[in-house]
């Protein structure tokens, strides 16, 4: 890695765009406390909490994740402690398999997470920010928000839902995920959406009333249940926790995401999608026992690269545009590519 990302990683970090392909927004509203998710995905969410002690020494206190339905509002049962900036980061489920519209809301302000894993992390440090610590192994630096401590977030995507119609396009959303023909997602149903409401309950033996957060829930117990079935898997076979991006051809040219953690010894999915193209592409790198040793090793850091040239950055991202990675605030990783030969599933391998 260039010695030049140093200072973004300890925190002088460049103007962040809220990364994402649909168009997010953050706004106040009067109830106090509560986040509220009017969009039609799932969205996994994380608070965190900064304050400055004497001496310079700054508190840092990050719990994740909270789940928020289509349509829900919640506010976390911590209370935001005296004199302390919030934060907030967000993004959509990965069960969902459409990562077209994948949702990402962040800022430029770096908390330590473990991004799919929950968690509750304290540090007070003077300085930067550091990670990889006993108290959490595959913790990474996330981009967050801040937020007003006596307002209320609303997520919204471009449709810019209310929240009741959020709930009809969330399940909506986790219909089409598992292949239902529902039309299109406009949080207002009609004769199709009921119709494959109607089939899925008659697929999963639903013989019961439930309302619609009800159902939600089984949908999208179901789509993780088959993403097993589907997409990239990632299987971390070395010692150390490893970070990974995934690269794949869109309409656009080339999209790539991540990042995706992965404990050692352990397996997860990172595209939930089914995979409809024959080439994907990788890049994955180990994390080491500290943020400072990642960024001070630079090169003898163990990774896995090719050749094939994207744009990365060190928080979470998704990014279609590949030119000009570097006058844009943006790094340029080599990624291997995979050749899948057409299966709707496939497994790679870190060694």
């Amino acid at each position: 890695m260039p010695h030049k990302i140093l200072m973004r990683w300890l925190g002088l970090v460049i103007a962040a765009q809220v990364m994402m392909l649909a168009t997010p927004q953050f706004t106040s509203g009067a109830a106090a406390g509560d986040f509220c998710n009017e969009t039609s995905y799932v969205l996994q969410m994380s608070v965190a909490h900064k304050s400055v002690a004497h001496k310079s020494v700054t508190s840092r206190v990050v719990r994740g994740w909270y789940a928020l339905l289509p349509g829900a509002c919640f506010t976390p049962k911590e209370q935001t402690p005296k004199n302390s900036a919030l934060f907030v980061h967000a993004y959509s489920d990965e069960a969902h398999s459409a990562p077209d519209d994948a949702l990402v809301f962040d800022g430029d302000v770096l908390f330590c997470a473990n991004p799919h894993e929950d968690f509750q992390f304290t540090n007070k440090a003077q300085g930067g920010v550091f990670c990889h610590t006993k108290q959490a192994s595959t913790a990474v630096p996330l981009g967050f928000a801040p937020v007003a401590k006596n307002g209320t977030v609303r997520f919204a995507e471009k449709q810019n839902f209310s929240r009741k119609r959020a709930i009809i396009a969330g399940v909506q959303r986790l219909l089409r995920d598992l292949g239902y023909d529902i039309g299109a997602i406009d949080g207002i149903g009609g004769g199709r959406t009921r119709a494959a409401i109607n089939a899925y309950r008659g697929r999963e033996n639903i013989t019961s009333q439930i309302d619609n957060a009800a159902l939600m829930r089984h949908l999208l117990k179901t789509l993780r249940r088959d993403a097993k079935k589907r997409g990239l898997h990632i299987c971390n076979n070395t010692k150390t926790a490893v970070r990974v991006a995934i690269g794949q051809v869109v309409k656009a040219g080339f999209r790539s995401q991540g990042w995706f953690v992965v404990a050692a010894g352990a397996c997860r999915p990172s595209l939930a999608q089914k995979l409809d193209d024959r080439y994907y592409f990788y890049y994955a790198e180990a994390i080491a026992p500290s943020l400072a040793q990642n960024l001070i090793a630079g090169d003898s850091v163990k990774t896995w690269r090719g050749r094939m040239p994207l744009c990365t950055k060190h928080t979470r991202f998704v990014l279609d545009t590949h030119e000009h990675c570097a006058a844009r605030g943006l790094d340029e990783t080599l990624f291997r590519k995979i050749d899948t030969k057409a299966a709707i599933h496939w497994q790679i391998d870190l060694d």
